[in-house]
């Protein structure tokens, strides 16, 4: 059986939006910045590889995005093209591209290295997510993952958007819990009351994190 309370060493955004990132900040449990927060619309499969790689080709090829090149306020839109990831949030509009890519790559190796000296050191994590890819194919990324990190407890949750849904109510649905592994599903209407906002559904995401605590601090120098 689920715990009402789940405690780890800490909580890492899997995508495919800034939506997870930006209520781990909200709720006081962003612990650090990973290379893939404030990233965009990258697949299951791009996690897996830039784990097992650890980031080796994280934005190495990249390009403006002719068809759609402007990104969040001041900021273009830069699609990193080996590994189909857009960064909406780190490129001004008004300098170069290629001008701010060393002091990019430097910070994005910086938390790549504290990213996998984190997970080495852990012994239990949480990948957060508001994917809409199946159950099954959010079951095998979790057991891939795993692959990776044999020795973490692991639980995946992922979030899904439901119109139909009230705005302050949510389903919760265990999809599997075996051994070191679980994945959890969240059902709500991730809107503002209607209204589209980064954040999503404030009032829920507080529902549903509050039941997740890190358990102690794994210092990275």
């Amino acid at each position: 059986m689920i715990s009402d309370k789940y405690y780890c060493d800490f909580i890492l955004s899997i995508g495919p939006h800034c939506r997870p990132a930006v209520n781990l900040r909200l709720n006081q449990l962003r612990e650090f910045s990973s290379p893939l927060d404030w990233m965009m619309d990258y697949s299951l499969d791009t996690v897996l590889h830039l784990f097992r790689s650890g980031f080796r080709d994280f934005f190495t090829e990249y390009e403006l995005d002719s068809a759609e090149p402007d990104g969040a306020a001041g900021m273009l839109r830069v699609n990193d093209t080996l590994n189909g990831i857009v960064s909406i949030h780190h490129f001004p509009a008004d300098i170069p591209p290629d001008s701010v890519y060393p002091q990019f790559a430097a910070k994005m190796h910086k938390r790549a290295q504290r990213l996998e000296f984190m997970l080495q050191n852990a012994s239990s994590v949480v990948l957060l997510s508001d994917r809409t890819e199946s159950e099954h194919e959010l079951s095998a990324f979790l057991y891939s993952f795993s692959e990776i990190y044999p020795h973490l407890r692991i639980r995946l949750i992922n979030t899904r958007h439901d119109e139909n849904m009230t705005f302050d109510s949510y389903r919760q649905e265990t999809v599997f819990a075996y051994g070191k592994l679980s994945y959890i599903e969240y059902h709500f209407n991730d809107t503002e009351h209607g209204a589209e906002r980064v954040s999503g559904n404030k009032l829920i995401w507080e529902k549903i994190l509050s039941a997740y605590h890190i358990a102690q601090a794994v210092c990275a120098d």
